[in-house]
């Protein structure tokens, strides 16, 4: 699941001056501006069970919670492929 930040986002500032607290993995990050209301889509989220509105900068099915996990799980897939690749 998403977890809070420890750093409201600054609404003055614009999307290109915005700062994620991960920057490593910024579709964690609720106040991100690809997880702002602007993405939203008028649908639920795609996991069963969950009623909130889907639609963030990364995809337009998920919520931002459940969107953040399928992303964790895309990463992870990545850095398993990183590493059979550097092992050679």
């Amino acid at each position: 699941m998403v977890k809070e930040t420890e750093a409201p986002r600054d609404p003055s500032l614009n999307d290109s001056q915005y700062i994620p607290v991960d920057r490593e993995h910024p579709w964690r990050d609720p106040n991100h501006p690809w997880n702002s209301e602007r993405h939203r889509s008028d649908k639920e989220c795609y996991e069963e069970d969950c009623h909130e509105p889907a639609g963030t900068g990364w995809s337009p099915l998920w919520c931002v919670a459940h969107n953040a996990e399928r992303m964790d799980r895309i990463d992870h897939q990545f850095d398993q492929v990183r590493a059979l690749v550097t092992r050679g």
